[in-house]
């Protein structure tokens, strides 16, 4: 084909001049063009990834409450009630660490493809079965593909370019919605539709769960070769890094505390005359406080490091779970439960953050289900442990061991070896571990 000179002449033999500026030019303009699309995706999958985890806390804390009424209803005592509120959790730790192997090895999107369908199943059975035994099928598996879904979405967030901590706060903001909207929602469609029908609306919202999920891009996988070897690695011995250590421990203070303060709190503020609706303005203003800080988070990282703004978020919580154990004025307590949800609520989205910065590449999946184990034990080991303290010596002991162990958490985030232990737990604490 004949080629056109700048001189204008037709010729075969002339070969093609370019201008080089203007050819830069089309490239850096579709490298900007390739980069925005990127952007754009990115964001989209983001977008995506809190919908669907919207959507699998709205079925999780819509029925959990609704569970627990249906089965009373059925005459169920209070000891099967007890069953079928453990039975969502007792599974999960067990086989998150076996959960979080899978989302290493299949994916982010396959994990949630799982948890998805598992969700839809847990709320088809009672539909057909709205039995004792449904119920407890329905709970046990509602609680291994929250589990799924919670570490593939968390894996997702981790692995994912950008402001890690601007990832989190959605994340963590997402969940708290939906447990806000989740019981009132629920109670309401019990109250006027029933409890078929209650499940049947949660199931349709499953559904479109798994159409969102099937829009999830797939991140690369890694070989069999890697996967073999990293299936074999024994989980436990990642606790020799000293930050992996830290990440897990202290989230699992943030979890427990909450809890305990969620269990504890009630029973004190009645001996004190509280009605119940001072004792829920109060929990309300930990919740309230709890989501706030975390808007805040990416900024104050900026301006502390993680592990020091962790120590003082344990401290301050410390200060304000011990300080409750003495105020009886209703506004007095509401500024403590600002004090302590901030402190907590700052926790868990910093430890999360810190723990990811931490895992040697290809193995979050198992981090986030080692964490998740050691949440879940901490959860089932904290009340029962502090049950005995509080039956033997009261109630204000419960707060004050509690403070006391917050307060241990934060020396720890510094650091520093606890007091009271001994040389070598010292020198395993200062020194890094392995892989650090």
């Amino acid at each position: 084909m004949d080629r056109i000179c700048r001189s204008g002449i037709s010729s075969p033999d002339c070969r093609l001049e370019t201008n080089i500026p203007v050819m830069d030019c089309i490239r850096g303009n579709d490298n900007r063009i390739i980069d925005m699309v990127a952007h754009m995706t990115g964001k989209f999958q983001f977008y995506l990834l809190l919908a669907i985890f919207f959507l699998s806390n709205l079925a999780i804390s819509g029925t959990r409450p609704i569970v627990s009424i249906h089965a009373h209803g059925l005459g169920a005592s209070a000891f099967y009630i007890g069953v079928l509120v453990a039975a969502f959790a007792v599974f999960p730790l067990f086989l998150a660490i076996r959960i979080g192997k899978w989302v290493d090895r299949f994916g982010t999107k396959t994990l949630t493809v799982w948890g998805g369908s598992g969700i839809a199943v847990a709320l088809a059975v009672p539909i057909w079965q709205p039995t004792l035994a449904g119920l407890l099928f329905s709970q046990i598996c509602m609680g291994l593909a929250n589990n799924c879904i919670v570490t593939a979405t968390q894996k997702r967030v981790s692995i994912t370019g950008g402001n890690r901590d601007k990832a989190v706060t959605g994340m963590t903001t997402i969940a708290a919605a939906a447990d806000f909207v989740a019981p009132a929602a629920g109670g309401m469609l019990y109250e006027h539709g029933g409890f078929r029908i209650t499940f049947l609306v949660l199931l349709l919202l499953q559904l479109v769960l798994l159409v969102l999920a099937r829009m999830m891009d797939s991140e690369p996988l890694k070989s069999k070769t890697a996967t073999g070897n990293a299936e074999k690695k024994n989980t436990l011995g990642l606790l020799k890094d000293r930050h992996i250590r830290k990440g897990v421990l202290v989230s699992g203070l943030a979890v427990y505390s909450k809890d305990i303060f969620s269990a504890y709190f009630p029973v004190l503020s009645s001996g004190y005359g509280f009605s119940p609706t001072q004792t829920g303005a109060v929990l309300s203003f930990v919740a309230a406080a709890s989501v706030a800080v975390r808007l805040l988070q990416f900024k104050l990282v900026q301006w502390m490091q993680r592990d020091r703004l962790m120590a003082a978020a344990l401290f301050i919580g410390a200060v304000a779970f011990t300080a409750a154990s003495f105020l009886q004025h209703p506004w007095l307590l509401c500024a403590t439960a600002i004090c302590l949800g901030a402190g907590i609520g700052l926790v868990q989205p910093l430890s999360w953050v810190y723990l990811i910065e931490h895992t040697p590449k290809g193995r979050e999946g198992e981090v986030l289900g080692l964490r998740s184990m050691l949440n879940r034990s901490w959860q089932l080991s904290g009340p029962l442990m502090l049950g005995v303290v509080g039956s033997s010596l009261g109630l204000m002991p419960v707060f004050w061991a509690c403070g006391l162990t917050l307060l241990c958490g934060s020396w720890y985030s510094l650091g520093k070896a606890l007091p009271f232990v001994s040389a070598e737990v010292r020198q395993s604490v200062d020194s890094p571990g392995k892989g650090s």
